[in-house]
This record gives C-alpha cells, sequence and structure tokens, in this order.
C-alpha cells in the first residue's frame, strides 16, 4: 500500500507479492505430509468443516497438553502438566539426549478430563537438554506416549 489515492476512497497499491491458492488438490489422510497431519492443512481452501474428535479409547493423551515448565530449568523441579481423556495411569521418564535414563517418576493415577501436574526433583541434574516422555496406560490395556525436550542452565 503506498497510501491513499486522489479521490480519498481508494488505496494506491503496488504487487509486491503473489499468493496463490490450490484447492481440491486430493483427499485427506492421516499421512498428509503437511505438519500435524489436520484437516486445515490438508489442501482444502475455505471448508468449513471442524477436524471430527476423536474417537472414544483410540487416545489417551489429549494433542498438544503435554508441557515441560519452566524451561530452561534453573532451580531443582520439574513441572510436567498435561490432560488425558480417560482415567489412567500415568509415568514421566527423563533421559539425556544420548538415551540414558536420568529420573522416572512414580506411576500416578489421574482422572480424565482433568489437567495434572507431576513434579520432578532435577537438582543434580547438569546443564543440558532433556527428553521428557509421558506414558499413560488406560483401564482397558491401551498405552500412548508423548515426548518433549526441555532444557536445563544452571
Amino acid at each position: 500500500i503506498g497510501g491513499v489515492a486522489d479521490d480519498g476512497e481508494s488505496l494506491q497499491t503496488e504487487p509486491v507479492s503473489r499468493l496463490t491458492i490450490w484447492a481440491d488438490l486430493g483427499v485427506w489422510t492421516s499421512q498428509t505430509a503437511m505438519w500435524g497431519g489436520s484437516p486445515w492443512r490438508g489442501g482444502v481452501y475455505g471448508a468449513a468443516v471442524p477436524e471430527p474428535p476423536p474417537a472414544a479409547g483410540t487416545t489417551l493423551i489429549d494433542a498438544g497438553s503435554h508441557i515441560c515448565y519452566p524451561s530452561p530449568l534453573v532451580e531443582a523441579t520439574l513441572w510436567i502438566r498435561a490432560q488425558v481423556r480417560d482415567d489412567c495411569r500415568v509415568r514421566a521418564t527423563i533421559y539425556n539426549l544420548e538415551g540414558e535414563e536420568v529420573t522416572a517418576t512414580d506411576v500416578t493415577d489421574v482422572n480424565g478430563g482433568s489437567p495434572f501436574e507431576i513434579a520432578v526433583d532435577l537438582a543434580r541434574v547438569a546443564s543440558g537438554l532433556y527428553i521428557c516422555r509421558l506414558t499413560a496406560e488406560g483401564v482397558d490395556g491401551g498405552r500412548e506416549q508423548s515426548v518433549k525436550t526441555f532444557a536445563v542452565v544452571r
């Protein structure tokens, strides 16, 4: 936008980029190569169809709810927060980047539909990057894992 035109109502513009919109390129599948693999990123433009919720029993950990904070961790306690869909048992395991287990929490029973937090004492851990694997096991025997990274600065 270069300014207002002489008529005072329209804008003076110059083309500086081009936007191409591709629509209806194919059928969305769970193997869509876009980040997140959602219908919103699957080649359909302008569709007002919301992503359907997962079927009951197909997932335990709510997508995107697993976080580790604070990161970078300066003090001793790392907090792991997540939310599960159904009642289950969870356990957090911390690994270094070489894949060695640093510590693991006890198994904790959590209620479905409510966020929960687990405190992990990392007072003796050196500075560096670490991996937190959160494992949820449902009452029906289903199991799901979520992995997040976090940093420690001493």
